[in-house]
């Protein structure tokens, strides 16, 4: 928004210009959406409309078009699409050239395949870069080649932020955790107003199983919460999940009474408690919502236990089979390539230790409730594959493996490198 802000501004005058900002597949009314715009700390002046449905927008242009992530924008000229790609790809060189009466789509760079594919792997590599002068020289080692990055804009905002996380990543893994939350510390302040960097960076504190607690930084945990729940006000929005990870905090600083104080609110925030509240105040019910949730599971009985998927003969290729190869299996003597003539998901499986067990969603699990959906649960002609994003603790996982509920009749594959996080990455 900003950038897009900024080529307003500077071409607001061209009567042969107009910019429009299109709020698409959101449930929020209009009113909260102008809520939001109002609060901004950066004022926006171009046109903003909104698809009151969620889906026209959607329908005739995005899924025509294959375009499944925004922001994306698509230029338009005597009725016609001449680009299209991510907004911080559009340059004032871009936009002038557009305007000019002798333009040529043909001028402009498109954004292929190849296009793609060789910009992942031009931030692969600089991830690499980044990994390896922290590794050197520590927080600072990197800084020279960061600012060089986000002055080029050479990559959108998220995966500056994540270049930009690399060193926290590293100097926790040296041991070296006061200078390891000064880089997140660094983050929060420079984008201060930017809830996902705020979220994530109290998530990524909370989760690190590896930094003894005593060195958590709870200050700025609590800090990067409140800033989220300003966020959340502002922009109208539900405050549930920064309130909840309020109360993890506080069960981490011994302060029980909080936590739970903190935990009621992050439920009495949520969508469902807010939709329990508007019911007890149409009806005059006053039946808890916890009293409800325990009648409503009293009849729920287990489904059977799952048989362990079969996986039969199997299609080694040049990427899958070094991947693969990598993996220690869990749950299967081993994988060497794809099942072969099947159609195969990778779910990417993130745990993590605490307390000295591994805890994290169960392996496939929302891939399950997916296949189930539509009959394909256990079906001959499909099959799931696990791959853990990072390494992970073997014997952990096998004891993860084997508690009740999270057992997973999936292949789980735990690498020893980074080549999962790299296809995930890519």
């Amino acid at each position: 928004m900003p950038h897009m802000e900024h080529l307003h501004q500077v071409l607001k005058g061209n009567p042969n210009l107009q910019i429009i900002g299109v709020n698409v597949m959101d449930r929020k009314s209009p009113e909260n959406l102008k809520e939001f715009l109002k609060n901004r700390p950066t004022p926006l002046t171009y046109t903003m409309a909104v698809d009151l449905d969620g889906k026209r927008t959607k329908a005739k242009w995005l899924d025509p078009l294959e375009v499944n992530g925004i922001p994306h924008v698509f230029a338009i000229k005597n009725g016609k699409l001449i680009w299209r790609g991510h907004p911080l790809k559009l340059s004032e060189e871009m936009l002038t050239a557009m305007l000019k009466p002798d333009f040529s789509a043909a001028s402009l760079p498109v954004e292929t395949a190849d296009a793609r594919d060789k910009e992942n792997k031009i931030f692969l590599q600089t991830r690499q870069m980044v990994n390896q002068l922290v590794q050197k020289n520590g927080r600072q080692g990197a800084d020279p080649l960061l600012k060089q990055i986000q002055e080029s804009n050479q990559f959108s905002q998220d995966r500056l932020i994540y270049l930009k996380t690399i060193p926290f990543n590293v100097l926790l893994k040296q041991g070296k955790y006061d200078e390891a939350q000064l880089v997140l510390n660094d983050l929060t302040e420079e984008y201060s107003d930017n809830y996902r960097v705020q979220i994530n960076v109290a998530g990524s504190l909370l989760q690190a199983d590896t930094m003894p607690s005593d060195k958590l930084d709870a200050a700025l945990v609590e800090r990067c919460l409140r800033r989220c729940i300003e966020i959340s006000k502002k922009g109208n929005k539900e405050a549930s999940l920064p309130w909840r990870m309020m109360a993890e905090l506080r069960e981490k600083q011994g302060k029980r009474k909080e936590a739970l104080e903190y935990m009621e609110k992050a439920i009495t925030l949520s969508s469902l408690g807010k939709a329990w509240a508007k019911l007890q105040e149409q009806t005059g019910d006053k039946e808890t919502l916890q009293s409800l949730l325990d009648r409503a599971t009293e009849g729920i009985r287990p489904e059977p236990p799952r048989k362990m998927q079969e996986i039969e003969a199997v299609q080694e290729d040049s990427f899958y089979t070094p991947l693969l190869k990598k993996q220690t299996w869990f749950n299967h003597p081993g994988l060497a390539g794809l099942p072969a003539g099947k159609t195969v998901f990778i779910d990417f499986w993130r745990a993590f230790s605490k307390d000295g067990k591994l805890v994290g969603d169960i392996p496939a699990n929302t891939l399950d409730i997916v296949l189930k959906k539509y009959g394909l649960l256990d079906h001959p002609n499909v099959k799931v594959l696990v791959l853990s994003v990072r390494p992970l603790n073997k014997e952990q996982v096998k004891e993860c493996l084997e508690r009740p509920g999270m057992w997973s009749p999936y292949p789980v594959g735990v690498p020893s490198d980074d080549s999962v996080m790299d296809l995930f990455n890519s």
